[in-house]
Parts: structure tokens; C-alpha cells; sequence
């Protein structure tokens, strides 16, 4: 009674009550209960927010640690295959005989073989490149896995189409090894170059944080 007392002269008058002492201590009993209370619902709930991440999220989570991305070695070793591929292929065509890599004999042919030089020391150079970022650890190693991905399709698909639109896959020399090699770099440079976009752009937010 003295209390509902207090408290009306308290509002009538706009001074502040001190609440009994019984009513403090409940109050205060009941705030540790309430921490564990939300100790207790915070986990799900977080849990849940977790759950809910997409998958593309969750992925470049994982790419921003500083472990080093699966397959890197295995890249590198594609990287230099190629560069040293194209090395080879090149110095038997113009130094010691192309007769062994020709899959014809028509002028077209040599032609079309004579047009790739330039376009492949860009991708011998990209490849080379690649390689040493790879083995440094060198965030540049993203663009030229992207240079050498991107260049190393667009020949692949112009050797291919040509084949198939002159026949060479059907051995018109009558050579089946000739066939099966260029098969060979035909599906090394489609392979390879897709899988160094793949693996670059996977791998980009890794890369980018060598800066």
C-alpha cells in the first residue's frame, strides 16, 4: 500500500521512485537466465545463417585462405607442357623436316600451317609466362592463365575447323600417325586452354590476394 502510495505522488509530482528491494533483486536474478537464453538460441541461429550461404559463397570463402589451390602443381606441369610443345613442334617444322607433322600435301595446307607462328609465340610466351607466376605465387599468374586459356582455345578451334573442313582427319597422305598427333594438339589446346580459364577464375580471389 505504502508503495502504490509512493509511486502516485512520484508521478504527480515527476520525481523518480526507487522501487522496493525485492522487485531489484528479481530483476537482477532474471538477466543471467536471459543471457543464457540467447547463448542457447544464438547457436541455431547462426547455424541457420550459416546453412543458408550459397554454395558460391561458401567457394570463395574457401579461395580467400591461404592454402594453396588443389591442382596448382598439376597446372604448372600443363603450363610447361605447352610451352615446351610448341617449342618443339615449331623447330622440326622449320628445322629439320616438316614432312613428319604435314597431314597433306596441298599448298593450302602449308599455308594455313605458315599463318600460326606469330599467333603461337603469343601463346609460347603466355604459357612461359604462366609458369613462372604459377611457380612464384605471383597474383600476375591470373591473367596469363587467362591470356593463355583464352588463346590457346581460339587456335584450337581454328585448327579444328579446318581439318574438318579439308579432311585431314581422314589421313588423305594416308598417314595415321600424322592423324593421331594432330588429334593430339588438337585436344591438348582445347583441353588445356579450358582448363586454365577454369582454374584461374576458380582460384581468382587466391590469386589476387598475392598482390
Amino acid at each position: 500500500m505504502e508503495d502504490a502510495e509512493a509511486l502516485a505522488v512520484g508521478r504527480a509530482t515527476g520525481a523518480g521512485v526507487a522501487l522496493p528491494q525485492a522487485t531489484t533483486e528479481a530483476t537482477s536474478e532474471r538477466r543471467p537466465e536471459r543471457k543464457r537464453l540467447m547463448g542457447v538460441l544464438g547457436y541455431p541461429l547462426a547455424r541457420m545463417s550459416a546453412d543458408a550461404a550459397s554454395p558460391m559463397d561458401k567457394t570463395l570463402a574457401a579461395t580467400d585462405k591461404d592454402a594453396t589451390p588443389r591442382f596448382l602443381g598439376l597446372t604448372l606441369g600443363l603450363t610447361l607442357a605447352a610451352f615446351v610443345a610448341m617449342i618443339v613442334y615449331w623447330s622440326i617444322w622449320f628445322f629439320v623436316n616438316r614432312e613428319w607433322l604435314a597431314n597433306s600435301t596441298a599448298p593450302s595446307y602449308y599455308v594455313f600451317e605458315n599463318s600460326f607462328p606469330a599467333a603461337d609465340g603469343w601463346l609460347t610466351v603466355g604459357c612461359a609466362f604462366a609458369a613462372w607466376a604459377l611457380y612464384r605465387r605471383k597474383a600476375s599468374a591470373l591473367f596469363w592463365l587467362l591470356v593463355g586459356g583464352s588463346s590457346s582455345i581460339y587456335l584450337g578451334l581454328m585448327d579444328v575447323l579446318f581439318d574438318l573442313e579439308n579432311g585431314i582427319y581422314l589421313a588423305p597422305k594416308g598417314d595415321w600417325g600424322a592423324v593421331a598427333t594432330e588429334v593430339a594438339i588438337n585436344v591438348y589446346a582445347l583441353g588445356v586452354g579450358a582448363w586454365a580459364l577454369w582454374f584461374g577464375w576458380r582460384h581468382r580471389r587466391w590469386f589476387m590476394a598475392r598482390g
